[in-house]
């Protein structure tokens, strides 16, 4: 997969694991009820020392996205 991220690639991944994609991910939409609740980019999350961890409670522990 970095190989491919670092040749240009795009690629959707679905996943449940959030520590499989932590080292590649570039934009991440968070889904809940077959809807994207909230979407990231990686810049402006490191920017607010967001981890996709604690985006993914955020929004599914209902308190919505920001």
């Amino acid at each position: 997969i970095m190989e491919l991220k670092n040749q240009g690639a795009a690629m959707i991944i679905s996943t449940h694991m959030i520590d499989s994609v932590k080292e590649f991910w570039d934009v991440a939409h968070i889904m809940m009820n077959g809807k994207i609740a909230a979407t990231r980019v990686k810049e402006d999350a490191e920017k607010s020392n967001e981890g996709l961890e604690e985006l993914f409670f955020h929004i599914t522990e209902g308190k919505g996205d920001q």
